[in-house]
């Protein structure tokens, strides 16, 4: 039975302040071997037509040959949503049925995120396990292509941070294939040496075991939200994330391999996503929204991001654009993001961008054709191959909501 939603709980997750089921979204996934691109359906397609409704939270990789989009959805006689995944072929047939990831009876679980690394499929998201005090648990779980999980339950990250596993208090998780074989995951911890959320970068082995963990910046003044992060082509490690300032203000901040930078907005500036060029000598790039007054604007860098990067801005002049996120191709990234139409209603906007050296090429906007308004909830991008990108949105009356899904192409963007 499909569930409502409240007001409240919709306007928190579309809007800039946190909230416990909202957090960046990956967008990234493995190289692809072949590509496919002439084989891709047009037509929007649903991505669990027969599942439940109150469908939330979409994340969607791919693996070269398909798709995994991975969402939440309403957990059977109870008011918690429960964690599935599928795969969907090119023409927006289901590959392997949805499946649910068994994250525990009793936990509401919010916030997938998936990502592709060779032949494994990782799954993370937040849970809040009900015991009162430090509830919130990260949980991930690794996967074949045939959906086969490489382990019998879900793994809790409890990441190691100046000596202290981390019990509990995660949220927020951000997850991409490393070039390595494994992962990469950004989340906040609320650390027990300040007792205010931090920005984690968190390295896992290719069945999604935790190698190594990394605070980049320990502030006790500050509060970290929203962690996105990238890996690039040799590996260097890029986490973003928005920080609540002692002085109530809020700005943009990121560790490019232990180099720290900052971004302000206007007025307010919040929702960061970060996203890396795949070709050898691609470039790094970073999206969030800022507050301009009486309306919001989509911020863009790339380039040399932890020190003077090129900038733009994307969003229509008196809109109020807001909630992006980005996805890399080889050359180039699409940026996707809400743009508000009146209360919860939104229309989904695509706009391709390319940065050669400190010269922007920008394409048109594409707002994309849909069955109903949008719902405010984070959507899923990944880029598929040449000139292809793969876009997974919300959309439905309240509390009917279900998963959509287009392939869509951005000529001279992409390879």
């Amino acid at each position: 039975m499909a569930r409502a939603l409240s007001i409240l709980s919709l306007l928190l997750i579309g809007c800039p302040k946190p909230a416990d089921d909202t957090a960046p979204d990956s967008g990234d996934s493995a190289p692809e071997a072949r590509c496919p691109a002439d084989e891709l359906t047009m037509d929007t397609f649903r991505v669990d037509p027969d599942g439940a409704l109150t469908q939330i939270h979409s994340s969607v990789a791919w693996d070269g040959e398909a798709a995994w989009v991975a969402y939440a959805l309403p957990e059977a006689a109870s008011a918690n949503f429960d964690i599935q995944a599928t795969r969907i072929s090119t023409d927006g047939e289901v590959l392997v049925a949805p499946f649910r990831l068994d994250g525990g009876e009793g936990h509401n679980e919010t916030y997938p995120r998936v990502a592709v690394s060779g032949e494994r499929v990782v799954v993370a998201w937040q849970a809040d396990n009900g015991t009162g005090a430090d509830n919130m648990d990260l949980p991930l779980r690794g996967f074949d292509m045939d959906g086969t999980g490489l382990d019998a339950a879900p793994t809790v990250v409890e990441p190691l941070i100046g000596g202290s596993a981390q019990t509990g208090n995660g949220w927020m998780p951000s997850l991409v294939a490393d070039p390595s074989g494994g992962f990469a995951l950004g989340a906040a911890w609320a650390l027990d040496s300040v007792q205010t959320f931090q920005a984690v970068a968190v390295e896992l082995d290719a069945a999604g075991a935790v190698v190594e963990a990394d605070a980049p910046d320990i502030d006790g003044d500050e509060s970290h939200y929203y962690p996105s992060i990238a890996v690039g082509p040799a590996g260097e490690r890029l986490l973003a994330w928005e920080a609540w300032t002692s002085t109530g203000g809020t700005e943009i901040q990121l560790s490019l391999d232990g180099v720290l930078s900052s971004f302000s907005g206007h007025d307010d500036a919040g929702l960061p996503f970060v996203s890396w060029e795949r070709a050898a000598d691609g470039v790094p790039y970073l999206v969030w929204y800022s507050v301009n007054g009486s309306e919001y604007d989509i911020e863009l860098v790339g380039g040399d991001i932890a020190g003077e990067p090129a900038a733009a801005t994307l969003g229509g002049a008196g809109s109020l654009d807001h909630t992006p996120i980005i996805a890399a191709g080889e050359r180039g990234v699409v940026v996707a993001w809400m743009r508000n139409l009146s209360g919860l209603s939104n229309e989904l906007v695509l706009q391709a961008v390319r940065l050669d050296g400190d010269s922007w090429t920008l394409g048109d906007e594409l707002v994309l054709e849909t069955e109903t308004a949008v719902a405010p909830y984070l959507p899923g991008l990944t880029w598929v191959c040449d000139d292809a990108w793969l876009v997974t949105w919300v959309e439905g009356a309240n509390p009917d909501y279900y998963v959509n899904a287009r392939f869509v192409r951005f000529e001279g963007f992409g390879s």
